[in-house]
């Protein structure tokens, strides 16, 4: 009897829970980019404002390819009718280290040259929204075979790398 009430206890409990709710679920919607800026020269402290040519995006979180992201696609208005049906992988974000982020990183070979270039940036929650700070680096090591030139090498060494640029993104939900 004790075992039929604790699994008609959990039944309940479960019940109330969103079965539809998936990680990154509290950043879907439609957004309006209202603030875009860059510097390009990273330890400074001055902003540009740069313009903004395709303020409106969705964020909706989905399963691609086993992994939870936050999908993002782009739209003409404001207005979720005006989004796009295909996902912008390179402006989605992913969940990396706990935190949810867009990141790459590439790398190419030359003779025991390692190109290597490596960007990322953290989604936060604001007042009105939410907003991202993209950091890009790039350098280059040597490695004694083409098989060591690997994306990944470019996180394994990123305080080596030089910063190039740093941009600023803050967009309101609508």
């Amino acid at each position: 009897m004790k075992l039929l009430q604790i699994i008609m206890a959990t039944a309940i409990v479960l019940s109330g829970c969103d079965d539809d709710s998936k990680p990154g679920s509290e950043f879907n919607g439609l957004y309006e980019l209202v603030v875009y800026q860059s510097k390009s020269d990273c330890e400074s402290s001055e902003w540009t404002d740069l313009e903004i040519t395709e303020p409106y995006f969705y964020l909706e979180a989905q399963n691609f390819l086993g992994y939870n992201i936050i999908a993002w696609m782009d739209c003409s208005d404001a207005d979720e009718s005006s989004c796009e049906d295909s996902v912008s992988l390179t402006d989605s974000f992913a969940k990396k280290d706990g935190v949810w982020q867009q990141y790459m990183t590439s790398s190419s070979y030359s003779e025991g040259n390692c190109y290597l270039s490596y960007t990322r940036a953290v989604l936060e929650t604001t007042e009105t929204g939410i907003s991202w700070e993209s950091v890009s680096k790039s350098g280059m090591t040597t490695v004694d075979n083409e098989d060591d030139c690997e994306p990944e090498l470019a996180e394994e060494i990123e305080d080596e790398l030089e910063c190039e640029e740093i941009e600023y993104f803050e967009a309101d939900s609508i």
